[in-house]
């Protein structure tokens, strides 16, 4: 979790980011997580307190963890 602390970039750590892809929504296929070697970050450029509203952009290396080839689809 980052802690917002509003307009800005911050620097993203290995636990907080991961990106997963699944079969059905619910046979997971591969993970991956940050790539420690390279700098990954989220930047938020407007906040809105009144609509509960951030906007921004992210930045990310990631390498695959794993893989499960009994799920893997050919297209």
């Amino acid at each position: 979790m980052v802690k917002f602390k509003g307009e800005g970039a911050y620097s993203l750590l290995n636990v907080q980011t991961s990106y997963y892809t699944t079969v059905g929504g619910d046979v997971m296929r591969s993970l991956y997580n940050l790539d420690s070697s390279s700098s990954s970050e989220i930047t938020i450029t407007e906040y809105d307190a009144e609509q509960n509203m951030i906007k921004g952009n992210f930045e990310v290396t990631l390498l695959q963890d794993w893989s499960n080839p009994e799920n893997d689809i050919t297209y």
